[in-house]
């Protein structure tokens, strides 16, 4: 709900833009899973190109969420999103298989839905709910 997608969405070569208002990532999440498998074997690149040290050494993963800010992180006492664990667990039941989730930095995570097929807008208003997927082969 408080992702940009029309924004990173408009213009050529953007992604597609499709609406799920009203239904939850948390419900939406295991249909995509059943359609779509994850690449489990995905190694995140760096976005930007000048992102920080830390994203160019990034971690496997078929899934990326959006990091929380230092400043979130300080205030609720946490190292992630609550939803992230949910995310896990969902994907964890459909591939049979501990998935890993890499976290993203807010600005960079904006870069990289922009090159992303689609994005889907939910009417989520989980704090921190915007997940990438990345596709294995179908």
């Amino acid at each position: 709900m408080n992702f940009p997608t029309h924004s990173l969405c408009s213009g050529a070569g953007r992604p597609k833009e499709y609406r799920a208002d009203g239904i939850s990532i948390t419900t939406l999440l295991p249909a995509i899973l059943e359609l779509m498998p994850l690449d489990l074997y995905h190694e995140w690149q760096a976005y930007p190109p000048t992102a920080p040290l830390h994203f160019l050494n990034a971690p496997r993963g078929a899934m990326a969420v959006m990091d929380m800010t230092e400043g979130d992180k300080l205030k609720h006492k946490l190292d992630e999103a609550p939803v992230v664990q949910v995310y896990r667990d969902i994907a964890n039941k459909k591939e049979g298989v501990t998935v890993r989730v890499h976290a993203i930095e807010r600005f960079a995570f904006y870069e990289h839905a922009k090159t992303t097929y689609a994005i889907i807008h939910t009417g989520d208003t989980t704090p921190y709910a915007n997940v990438i997927l990345t596709r294995g082969v179908c």
